[in-house]
């Protein structure tokens, strides 16, 4: 079974921690493709679905620079899936269950502005609010 992002939203089963995070430095203008996955790689992805309060369930993400990626909700309750990562066609960013071969539905562009980071299938984005941050302070 192919994990996608908007599978991994539904781990979003418990409120994000009380006490913030520290940013990580923002990028100067958009970054996209093969720029933007190196940018994203060996730190994480804090999201929210959008129209959600901060408060509300959220996911992290975390993809290593060997290939293997990491979701969970942000509070550590319930479980952690794993899963690999893989540069696609058109510099996209491929996730999918370990062991899996990508397919083009698995795939998605990456943009990153400041600190916030876009994730979309063509035109269509996904609905989640994501945050990079510095490291891996969930650790995942």
């Amino acid at each position: 079974m192919k994990m996608t992002l908007l599978a991994i939203a539904g781990l979003m089963l418990t409120a994000l921690p009380a006490q913030a995070q520290d940013a990580a430095a923002p990028v100067s203008g958009p970054v996209s493709g093969r720029a933007a996955i190196d940018l994203v790689i060996g730190n994480s992805l804090v999201g929210t679905v959008e129209g959600q309060a901060e408060s509300d369930p959220g996911v992290v993400f975390y993809l290593n620079a060997d290939g293997t990626a990491k979701a969970r909700s942000t509070t550590g309750d319930g479980e952690t899936r794993p899963g690999q990562w893989s540069v696609g066609e058109g510099d996209t960013l491929c996730i999918v269950d370990p062991g899996d071969k990508p397919d083009s539905n698995d795939c998605m562009g990456v943009t990153v502005i400041g600190d916030q980071v876009e994730l979309a299938q063509g035109t269509e984005k996904f609905g989640l609010n994501l945050k990079l941050m510095p490291g891996n302070p969930y650790e995942l």
